[in-house]
């Protein structure tokens, strides 16, 4: 089992914003209704699945009262999990599980997350893009907050305002840095190439 994810920090996703990023994810073939079934589906805190409507899941998600975990679908059988959760007073989290995918669905995640950054910059606070986990156990966080400028391993690809990126990226030759928006830089590790969007 991998470790492998994305993490999403961004501003609070309402209804609106919501069903946007399910038609994004809908045209590289991602469903938030199961294929079988017809509705969305969400994990419990047992784990277990419980059906729900999509405008149901939307206005959950737009309440953000609480962590969430919505399942999105390749197919009956290859799901990615999500689990948004919630910054008292700050962001949100949306942390996409890529376990159990091939690269060619993991690339699909990556393509739709990275264009709604862009098509958004100004919601987004950071994007971390780690296909094999080796960053699963930092504590981001505080990264995210002002807390720590320590960063240890570099995941594949990361984006950051302008500030905190200046604060980890130091002189590592391993990175490469660019400007995506005025106030977002992406910093990739050099055998890691951004999706097409």
């Amino acid at each position: 089992m991998s470790d492998a994810y994305i993490s999403w920090y961004r501003s609070r996703t309402n209804q609106t914003e919501f069903h946007d990023l399910v038609r994004a994810f809908s045209e590289v073939g991602i469903s938030l209704e199961h294929p079988s079934i017809g509705t969305a589906i969400l994990l419990d805190v047992d784990g277990s699945q419980v059906a729900l409507p999509t405008d149901r899941v939307a206005e959950l998600v737009g309440f953000a009262i609480g962590p969430l975990n919505v399942e999105w679908w390749f197919s009956p059988d290859i799901d990615l999990t999500c689990y948004f959760s919630y910054e008292p007073f700050g962001w949100e989290k949306q942390t996409y599980y890529l376990d159990g995918l091939a690269s060619q669905e993991m690339r699909k995640v990556e393509q739709v997350l990275f264009r709604q950054v862009l098509a958004s910059p100004s919601d987004t606070v950071a994007l971390i893009v780690d296909e094999i986990g080796k960053t699963a156990e930092f504590d981001w966080d505080a990264v995210i907050r002002g807390d720590s400028s320590r960063v240890n391993m570099m995941p594949e690809a990361l984006v950051l305002d302008a500030s905190t990126a200046r604060r980890i990226h130091g002189n590592s030759e391993e990175v490469a840095e660019s400007e995506i928006d005025p106030n977002l830089r992406l910093l990739v590790a050099r055998n890691w190439t951004v999706p097409d969007i």
